[in-house]
């Protein structure tokens, strides 16, 4: 036989209050990319080579106290680069694994503003999801200016400096036209620029004649 023992009002909106007992982290849940917004990936990969089953691909460590700047993965271009007027960029995601000691920097406006996105402990991977990321925005919101922008990766350790860093940023017009529909890409075999459809993943080098691969995220709009 049950009995009832009176009624409890319910006040406040949502589910119950569990905040004692769950555990939660501050980050993006993915990326959600709107009509002004683009996608842009910079990253380095530091190669160990010399696998006999793939012998074109060279042994390419960064060596001690050394730097080098991150590339464009669309076009193979390295940084820095211009965010040009009525555009702002913003970095959202950094991931990288490394061999040795090492820094990764950014750098806007030849380093008016600077900040070190990690400073890494060899062997040890990482992966970071900003809920605010560094972004020129900051310094000039509504797009007023052109912003030099550029990444770069110092080997502190000593020893040679083996890995990769990927970092994803998000390009958004701020009432302004709509981005090129052509982009430079650059030979990582002969350094030779040519102009290639944004589209374009496959290239022919139309100086040395070889192929390389560069992505396109000119269509990417959310993470699944």
């Amino acid at each position: 036989m049950q009995r009832t023992l009176g009624t409890i009002a319910a006040t406040g909106k949502g589910a119950p209050d569990y905040s004692n007992t769950v555990s939660s982290a501050h980050q993006r849940a993915g990326i959600y990319l709107q009509y002004p917004q683009r996608l842009k990936m910079y990253g380095r990969s530091l190669n160990l080579g010399g696998d006999i089953e793939y012998p074109f691909v060279p042994s390419t460590p960064l060596a001690v106290g050394a730097n080098t700047h991150l590339v464009d993965f669309e076009t193979l271009m390295p940084l820095p680069t211009i965010v040009p007027v009525g555009y702002t960029l913003s970095m959202v995601a950094i991931g990288y694994t490394f061999s040795q000691d090492c820094q990764v920097y950014s750098y806007i406006d030849w380093g008016i503003h600077l900040e070190c996105l990690a400073a890494v402990e060899g062997g040890i991977p990482m992966y970071e999801n900003r809920v605010i990321g560094l972004s020129t925005s900051w310094l000039d919101p509504l797009a007023l200016l052109p912003h030099q922008f550029d990444i770069k990766l110092y080997n502190v350790s000593g020893a040679p400096l083996f890995g990769s860093v990927a970092v994803t940023a998000v390009l958004e017009a701020v009432g302004t036209e709509p981005l090129p529909t052509t982009k430079v890409c650059r030979c990582p075999y002969c350094e030779h620029d040519q102009t290639e459809s944004v589209h374009a993943t496959r290239i022919t080098c139309k100086n040395c004649g070889r192929i390389y691969i560069v992505y396109d995220f000119s269509s990417f709009t959310r993470t699944s």
